[in-house]
């Protein structure tokens, strides 16, 4: 059975006997088809549970890495991708990790993930043991002497804790889980889930390190029921953790329901689930308005179980196709939701025994609004690395950019809305001014400028034959292991340069993988375009090739965007072949420092 996007079923009926299980078979690869990839995009958005972005928040997928922008957007370009499922996880301090799994698909893969903030709620003694409870009136108790320290010894002192329970009959519950509703059983199957609520506990000593409950003792944790699922919660149910290096949710345990609060013990803590599986099946199709224009943002797509009245929903992706998992042999109703949650289209689907199609849905009384344009640089030159920032009825989306810097997009119309756009140069770390507009059904922007500082110094971003070799902020200092120097006026002619010239230098060393020393003086000491600069590159790369280069260099492209006074930023953009021993190097990157 492949892994798809599931469909967060929030409750199902509650027929599935759940079991008291020892340690669980975890297979490597919990799918029966062998793991395949594919190279596609992603563009997420990153914010906090009251939709402010999260900015400078660590994103990974696989061995690739970036941060958030200052809105909490961030890109990933040309990426493996496993079509069975692909897992990003985002890391913030003072919040609990973050993570999403999807399958993609065609068209850059839009990722939404909220981040919940993590506050010591409260703390025990281990000597006498305790409670704690956080919001709905979950708790977390400990019996006295329960705790280990991060060496596996017993811990004795005040533990703090740090808790959350998500709230399974909300909306909100598939941004704040992390990955999605995908699992393994006892058995190593795989299976989906109807959850009946979620927890995220994390403990630590007051000088912060990590305590976990020991095998024997364990901890209690209990969960509330909301009032409209309580009717189909079984009595007792499997719980299940999040395992953060699979991206899946694994069978231990169980939990007994009295009144409406679910109670299990745990023996260690991540996120936790009471959650009853059921077999499920691939469903897929496309949404388009009256007129065939594919609707790609602010539509969403509810599924019904007809004989429980419970929901979910997911969003179109940037072709406006949805995939996903629905509980098989069942019949549901699909409705298709607008941006202010109202159904614009309803038909009856299933039962499904396999994996089934749709195809092409067309809503005949929708007509979808377009929002196209061309983003342009300081110089008037297309952006073709970066996105849109779209804006409405509460909605934040991003809006990739292809080559030539064009984006274009169908959403819902309706009439007095008002809308935003923000273009966002990625490359340069640049944003453009926002512009507001009334929604009409055609709505064109052909030359929006990015130009304008994004981020503050000091910035480094290197890149050679794409992969990114560094993506250094706060790490960067005025010496030391790392550090990225103020811009500094030279004499020009000591590198071939005639007149003065800029010089930037860059020192990086992990002592582990990788070392970098870079410099780049170019003639002037104001904004333009130039054409020739001289670069001095020397390191060793991951793979330990080592690499130098040193001299004037013909480049494909270097921008000083912005050239301040003293004390003020300095923004470069460049990139450069390099050739050497018959082996080339395509080198780019962003600086921001400023000026001496």
């Amino acid at each position: 059975m492949k892994m798809r996007n599931l469909f967060v079923i929030l409750v199902l009926m509650g027929l599935f006997t759940a079991c008291n299980k020892d340690t669980p078979y975890i297979p490597d690869d919990p799918t029966d088809d062998p793991v395949t990839f594919v190279t596609g995009n992603i563009l997420g958005f990153v914010g906090d549970e009251s939709g402010e972005a999260v900015i400078n928040a660590d994103v990974r997928i696989g061995s690739k890495e970036t941060t958030t922008d200052e809105y909490g957007f961030f890109k990933f370009d040309q990426v493996s991708l496993s079509a069975n499922g692909a897992y990003l996880t985002v890391e913030k301090t003072g919040y609990f990790h973050g993570s999403r799994r999807f399958i993609p698909g065609n068209g850059t893969n839009n990722v939404k993930i909220t981040l919940l903030e993590k506050e010591i709620i409260g703390s025990i003694m281990t000597s006498s043991g305790g409670e704690v409870e956080t919001n709905g009136g979950a708790k977390v108790r400990f019996e006295a002497g329960s705790l280990l320290d991060a060496s596996g010894n017993a811990y004795s002192g005040e533990v703090q804790v740090a808790a959350r329970w998500i709230n399974p009959g909300e909306s909100s519950v598939f941004d704040q889980m992390p990955g999605n509703l995908t699992a393994v059983d006892a058995e190593g199957a795989e299976v989906g889930l109807a959850t009946f609520g979620m927890m995220a506990v994390e403990l630590q000593s007051p000088s912060g390190e990590e305590l976990q409950p020991n095998a024997d003792n364990g901890a209690i944790l209990e969960m509330p029921v909301p009032a409209e699922l309580l009717s189909n919660a079984p009595t007792e149910i499997p719980l299940w953790y999040f395992d953060e290096d699979k991206g899946l949710w694994i069978e231990e345990g169980f939990a007994t329901l009295s009144g409406n609060v679910y109670s299990g013990k745990v023996s260690h803590f991540s996120f936790w689930n009471c959650d009853a599986p059921f077999p499920v099946v691939g469903l897929t199709g496309c949404v388009v308005d009256r007129t065939g224009n594919p609707v790609t943002m602010g539509v969403s797509v509810s599924i019904e179980v007809q004989n429980s009245g419970l929901t979910s929903s997911g969003l179109v992706n940037s072709t406006g196709c949805f995939g996903g998992d629905v509980p098989m042999n069942e019949l549901m109703t699909m409705n298709i939701l607008g941006p202010c949650d109202e159904v614009i289209f309803s038909m009856e689907i299933g039962p499904f025994a396999d994996d089934a199609d749709l195809g092409t849905i067309q809503i005949p009384d929708l007509d979808a609004a377009l929002v196209a344009g061309k983003v342009l640089d300081c110089n008037g030159t297309p952006v073709d690395d970066g996105y849109c920032i779209l804006k409405w009825e509460n909605l934040v989306f991003g809006l990739e950019l292809d080559a030539n810097g064009d984006f274009s997009t169908y959403i819902p119309y309706c009439e007095g809305v008002e809308a935003s756009l923000t273009p966002i140069n990625s490359a340069n770390q640049e944003a453009g001014a926002t512009v507001e507009f009334e929604l009409e059904t055609v709505n064109e922007f052909n030359a929006l400028q990015a130009c304008g500082g994004l981020i503050d110094p000091p910035y480094f971003l290197l890149k050679i034959n794409g992969v990114e070799m560094l993506n250094l902020s706060d790490s960067l200092q005025t010496g030391g292991d790392s550090y990225l120097s103020d811009g500094y006026v030279v004499d020009g002619n000591s590198f071939g340069i005639t007149g003065d010239a800029t010089k930037v230098d860059a020192v990086y060393n992990d002592f582990t993988t990788a070392s970098y020393d870079f410099s780049l003086a170019f003639p002037g000491t104001q904004t333009g375009t130039f054409e020739e600069a001289y670069l001095d590159l020397s390191g060793i790369l991951p793979t330990g090739e080592e690499f130098s280069f040193s001299g004037l260099h013909d480049f494909t492209t270097l921008i000083v965007s912005e050239y301040g006074n003293s004390n003020e930023p300095l923004r470069i953009y460049f990139e450069v072949l390099l050739e050497d021993g018959g082996e080339s190097y395509d080198v780019s990157g962003t600086l921001i420092t400023t000026v001496q």
